[in-house]
């Protein structure tokens, strides 16, 4: 029992004296205080060995009471964790330790310790105290699947219509809720992606004005080429021999003459590209 004042651990041998002798553990319970009761139910401190001898449970007074088959003192303990405000962490906590052998160890919470001790009577009594207590949706969340399939089992092979209906609307309405959940996050991601469709991108406006600079560039440096190659190749025909500079010096003289040309007419294009976009853009502003 670490961690326990000496107020706590006083009140935690009351009431395992009295799950013990299944005395009158309400009345003890009376006077304890919020702090003083969660730690007491927390704690885990507690062993029984089982009859076979291979295996052993440390649990808590709880889970004392539901090993004993105590139904008053279950339902005394539970009642009072509801009216402090720390059922919920009560029946969630998984602090309930069962251990067959050394390789085998399980934590299980309340329920699911009343699970494995296959008893219709003590499931329903956690059941019904979640139920009355309106946690019975978190503590079945809080469960594993495999133990909700084997509550859904043996409260069918116990004809207990009732809870298990209630048990089955539980499944229901949290199925829902998930659904909604989904939902609106499909609608956020949507709304996200239609954001972005909508916002004006400047990267193809960025791009053309690249091409519209690069190209008379790239045709003057052609027009260069081909021009020295003509040079070339007419005046080796013609038996004309020019120096290497006055080749090269046509060649760009053609360039830039062919460049200034390819310029002009391209920046004309763009200007009359641009000036149209601008209209439609005009044209796609709202009125005020």
């Amino acid at each position: 029992m670490s961690g326990l004042t000496d107020e706590q651990r006083e009140l935690y041998d009351k009431l395992q004296n009295a799950i013990t002798d299944r005395g009158n553990v309400a009345k003890i319970l009376q006077g304890a205080s919020r702090d003083d009761l969660r730690a007491v139910l927390i704690d885990t401190s507690k062993n029984y060995e089982t009859v076979e001898g291979y295996q052993s449970y440390t649990i808590t007074l709880l889970g004392s009471v539901i090993y004993n088959s105590d139904q008053k003192n279950i339902e005394a303990i539970l009642g009072k964790a509801k009216d402090e405000g720390i059922l919920k962490e009560v029946l969630n906590t998984p602090n309930i330790t069962i251990k067959k052998f050394e390789s085998d160890i399980s934590t299980l919470t309340p329920l699911a310790f009343a699970i494995h001790l296959r008893d219709r009577k003590r499931i329903e009594t956690v059941l019904n105290a979640a139920k009355e207590h309106n946690v019975l949706k978190e503590v079945w969340a809080g469960e594993e699947l495999f133990c909700r399939e084997k509550i859904k089992t043996i409260l069918q092979k116990a004809e207990d219509r009732d809870m298990l209906d209630k048990i089955l609307q539980v499944e229901k309405d949290t199925e829902n809720e998930a659904k909604v959940d989904d939902n609106q996050l499909v609608s956020l991601t949507l709304k996200e992606e239609n954001d972005d469709i909508s916002q004006p991108s400047t990267d193809f406006d960025d791009k053309s004005t690249a091409k519209t600079t690069n190209k008379p560039i790239i045709i003057g440096s052609v027009c260069s080429v081909i021009a020295a190659l003509a040079v070339g190749v007419g005046c080796g025909v013609a038996g004309i021999q020019l120096p290497i500079l006055v080749i090269a010096g046509i060649a760009v003289a053609a360039a830039v003459l062919v460049g200034l040309v390819a310029y002009s007419i391209t920046c004309a294009v763009s200007s009359k590209l641009e000036e149209t976009n601008a209209q439609g853009q005009h044209k796609d502003q709202p009125v005020k």
